[in-house]
């Protein structure tokens, strides 16, 4: 399976750091977006502690091995992050495997994942969230376990894949990142995002990941 990727993480205008990770790992098939929580120094621990974690995978034989492996890594950052910080910083995160023309997604709070397929935009994850208060219901690090959501399907080729924190979505509607990447090389779309982020007044760090099948 050939992989495009391409991605950036932003500080953004308002934050004095930023508490967001990403891994693009396009010889592993992993990629990740982490959106750090717990203010600027603990939400910057937990991002790194995890992305770390997720840097130890190796590819499996199998994508049922990787996806145990993976959760390992997680369980391992999980517990690493309470530990540090008592349960009062996270992370959200969005985990993506590609292997074997699986796609494998992983993910905790509100980082999202999209789906870009013969030009009509999917969103694949369930934000962890209430919808009132925007507060997150679910991330890593805050609690003594942790139960990561997931979703399997077969991947074809010419699928894009977007996984983006809410410092990005929130700041960029679903229609015009559909309309961007459906117009756009996808490096090109990429840049135009970010900048459309920033144009827009995005008030976090705003980080994303764009993987396109070949």
């Amino acid at each position: 399976m050939q992989l495009l990727s391409t991605g950036f993480s932003e500080i953004g205008p308002v934050r004095r750091k930023n508490e967001d990770a990403i891994l693009d790992w396009r010889e592993q098939g992993l990629f990740a977006v982490i959106d750090g929580m717990g203010g600027h120094k603990h939400g910057r621990m937990a991002a790194h502690t995890l992305c770390r974690a997720l840097a130890l995978f190796r590819r499996q034989s199998s994508i049922e091995g990787s996806v145990t492996m993976i959760l390992r890594n997680i369980s391992e950052a999980n517990e690493r992050i309470y530990q540090l910080s008592n349960g009062q910083s996270g992370a959200t995160a969005c985990i993506l495997l590609l292997q074997d023309d699986m796609v494998h997604v992983l993910w905790a709070g509100d980082t999202r994942a999209y789906l870009l397929r013969n030009r009509a935009l999917t969103q694949l994850t369930t934000d962890h969230a209430n919808a009132h208060s925007n507060t997150v219901t679910r991330a890593i690090g805050i609690a003594p376990t942790i139960d990561m959501a997931q979703y399997s399907a077969p991947a074809s080729s010419r699928d894009s894949y977007i996984l983006a924190t809410d410092g990005l979505y929130r700041a960029v509607s679903d229609e015009r990142i559909k309309r961007v990447m459906c117009q756009y090389p996808m490096a090109a779309a990429a840049q135009m995002l970010k900048n459309r982020a920033l144009t827009n007044g995005t008030r976090d760090n705003y980080s994303a990941l764009f993987v396109r099948v070949g």
